[in-house]
């Protein structure tokens, strides 16, 4: 518990470490005193010095502001070798110099046979070991034959014990190489290779590729898949701080060629690709040795030592009522599904998701998919329709390796994965408008129509998820310190993004809250509507234990400016429970949480109908826009049988009582088995009273003549008002004008004659 918590106090509360421990090992009589002693004062004693330093504690360093401590250690004994309990002195050791001479080759055959064997028992091959060869002044010059072969003594135990990260020959009595040696046993802590290089495989962890390939998509801001030179060079100055020259830019396309560990180009149309990108950190990593410019590009971006990436609070942070995407963020969207639609047919496959999402540090499934959609709306009102034929509680676990995954989130699992009560290998179908058995793809409208769903839900989910996948709302953007030096960049220009927004169709986004009585088809109609392209069964529905969202779209057409022009409609079917029903309506009339209201009725039950009205008649104000649909009409026969034309009859009074739209009569079981264009006339009428081109608002037309009449009312009285105020005041103007002509004629014969002598 102890070390548990001294463990933990070496880091911030953000997963930045604040102090490190380097622990010096070896025989007896190596040197590791003289070298703590060395390197503090810059002086080697002749007098000698203490057989066991004391702790020696180092300034903060000025890029992380952690504050290193270098431990001495005595001799310890033999027996810690064959005990699988730790020794006290390598309790919390965070980097160990492990130190043998030169001069005596019994001590480096002893870190073989004895110290590094130990280490790796106590620490299961996790903490970084720099080699030190000390007393390098006491030995001859060495011939190449020796070199050779004490290089590859070096190289041969790095291979066998992977924790040895770094080889240092140095001397105390010199003072050579003492920086360097403490200096990478810091760097081995500061800048731990494991999270972003895997020894075994030689190659950049899935974790860090995954951190790299979203950074590369914060800086592709044309959004072709590829960095140009001045994306490059803007990405350097901006987070490396150092200029990018044309030489630099041609030198790094040969060095990554030849250094490529993958088999993607890493160069495509003279531009750096994703693979171009993460070579450039290869080499960094393996031929450089410089694991800090890795490091500082990922702790820039607030990636923690796990690669964790902290989302900064100012991403979630949405006005209370906006819950539509802003228009970077369809930017954004319309960019990626266009970057990853391959084959340029306007359909996202199913590698495209999983390539998008790529950048997750989980499985590449999109929040709409139930898992995904389990999880991050559970604190929610509202959650993603679930499939009925998957239990969102069952425990499914889905592989991080190589998923296969559909447009909308479909994983093919094997039986190691599925549980015995859905009979092993099984189809996992995703949630809202788009099930994926037989049509694994998405359109545009599809696609972005999810987003809307999602959005509807929880605004403050989307955005963090459009911050994982490489987007920054351009008031939360990141600023960075001016260069003066002089660069690159200012040679080239960085490409705009694409402006999608004057190709793609304008689109407006409506809230429909679907309710009716129990058992009266609502998820049946829904689905239906919103599924309606594969071949699953509508009427197998499940209950509905909380508000679900769906979603579909339609095209419409409306005049412009005297100019047709056609737009979409986003539909988004909010399905409220009976449960919620009644906490839900106290406060409808307040609330702006929907834009249509939708009200479903079971055309063979009359007691169906009465619900609603009883509904309307208790909660409901005229303001509250509303439609009537009637389900279930293939049950029963509507000129043949009283009973359902006397529902629909009572239903047609009261709607034109209220001067709105007739009730629509149809049913789920019609729209999934006739054409297109029954369910095309239902979702087109849905989408006319979202957007009020139908009656919605009952004596919406009374309420507008009269308030017509009022205004022309008010209009003539004011111009009857004016006419009056002017003819006063034109009057009183021209009994003064009269009065001023009369006045003059007077005076001008009263004034008195001269006469003349």
């Amino acid at each position: 518990n102890v070390g548990t918590r001294m463990s933990m106090s070496k880091f911030q509360s953000g997963g930045q470490r604040t102090t490190l421990t380097v622990l010096l090992l070896g025989d007896d009589g190596v040197g590791k005193s003289s070298l703590i002693s060395t390197f503090v004062s810059r002086n080697f004693s002749i007098s000698g010095v203490p057989a066991v330093m004391t702790r020696v504690r180092l300034p903060p360093d000025p890029e992380t502001k952690c504050v290193t401590t270098i431990v001495d250690s005595p001799v310890i004994d033999e027996s810690a070798f064959f005990h699988s309990r730790k020794p006290r002195i390598l309790d919390h050791a965070d980097s160990i110099v492990l130190v043998y001479d030169l001069n005596r080759e019994e001590t480096f055959r002893r870190l073989e046979t004895h110290w590094l064997p130990m280490i790796a028992r106590h620490y299961q091959d996790e903490l970084p070991v720099i080699l030190a060869g000390n007393k390098l002044d006491m030995i001859p010059t060495p011939d190449e034959q020796s070199l050779m072969r004490s290089r590859q003594q070096i190289v041969t135990l790095m291979q066998r014990f992977k924790f040895v990260r770094q080889f240092v020959m140095c001397s105390a009595r010199e003072l050579r190489n003492m920086d360097d040696l403490f200096l990478k046993a810091q760097q081995a802590v500061l800048y731990p290779i494991s999270p972003l290089y895997d020894l075994d495989s030689s190659r950049i962890t899935k974790a860090c590729r995954k951190a790299l390939t979203r950074i590369f998509r914060l800086y592709d801001k044309d959004n072709d898949g590829l960095l140009s030179d001045s994306e490059v060079a803007s990405f350097q100055t901006q987070i490396l701080n150092t200029s990018w020259t044309e030489k630099d830019v041609v030198g790094w396309k040969k060095v990554v060629a030849r250094n490529n560990p993958s088999e993607e180009a890493v160069v495509r149309d003279s531009k750096f690709t994703v693979a171009g990108f993460l070579a450039i950190f290869d080499v960094f990593i393996t031929n450089k040795n410089r694991l800090d410019i890795p490091w500082r590009v990922l702790r820039r971006f607030g990636y923690s030592d796990d690669l964790e990436l902290t989302i900064p609070p100012s991403v979630t942070e949405v006005e209370e009522g906006n819950w539509k995407l802003t228009p970077s963020a369809r930017q954004f969207l319309a960019a990626m599904f266009h970057q990853f639609d391959k084959d340029n047919d306007g359909v996202l496959s199913p590698d495209g998701i999983t390539a998008i999402f790529s950048v997750h540090q989980g499985p590449a499934l999109p929040p709409w998919h139930p898992y995904r959609a389990k999880e991050l709306f559970r604190d929610c009102d509202t959650t993603v329709r679930m499939t009925p034929m998957i239990d969102p509680a069952s425990d499914l676990h889905f592989s991080t390796g190589d998923p296969s995954i559909s447009a909308s989130g479909v994983t093919i699992m094997s039986n190691l994965t599925i549980p015995s009560s859905l009979g092993g290998s099984a189809t996992v179908i995703s949630a809202g408008s788009h099930d994926p058995i037989n049509t694994e793809s998405m359109d545009f409208l599809d696609w972005i129509g999810h987003w809307h769903m999602i959005s509807c839900i929880s605004p403050a989910v989307v955005r963090e998820e459009l911050f994982l996948l490489g987007h920054l709302e351009p008031k939360i953007t990141p600023s960075f310190p001016p260069n003066r030096k002089e660069s690159y960049r200012k040679k080239s220009v960085v490409p705009d993004a694409v402006n999608y927004s004057k190709i793609l169709l304008p689109s407006e986004e409506k809230r429909v809250l679907v309710v009716g009585g129990q058992g009266c088809g609502k998820t049946s109609f829904i689905k239906s509507l919103c599924d309606g392209g594969d071949d699953t069964d509508p009427l197998q529905t499940s209950h509905t234990s909380k508000a679900e969202a769906s979603n579909t779209y339609i095209k419409l057409k409306r005049k412009n400016r005297m100019v047709e022009e056609e737009f979409v409609v986003h539909l988004i079917f909010l399905e409220l429970p009976e449960k919620q029903r009644d906490g839900y309506f106290a406060q409808i009339n307040d609330n702006t949480s929907f834009d249509l209201l939708l009200f479903l009725f079971d055309s063979t039950d009359g007691a169906s109908f009465d619900t609603l009205k009883t509904i309307e008649l208790a909660y409901l104000s005229e303001e509250v826009p509303r439609v009537y649909l009637a389900t279930k009409s293939d049950l029963c026969d509507l000129e043949s049988s009283g009973n359902l034309a006397s529902v629909v009859k009572r239903a047609l009074e009261h709607c034109e009582e209220l001067d709105i739209e007739p009730p629509l009569v149809t049913s789920a079981a019609d729209i999934a088995n006739k054409s297109g264009d029954h369910r095309t006339r239902t979702v087109e009428h849905i989408a006319k009273c979202a957007i009020e081109k139908a009656r919605a608002r009952p004596h919406a037309e009374r309420k507008r003549q009269e308030a017509a009449h009022i205004r022309s009312l008010k209009w003539w009285g004011g111009m009857v008002a004016a006419a009056v105020i002017f003819s006063i005041f034109w009057g009183r103007n021209r009994k003064n004008e009269t009065e001023d002509r009369v006045g003059w004629w007077k005076a001008w014969f009263s004034q008195p004659k001269k006469i003349q002598a």
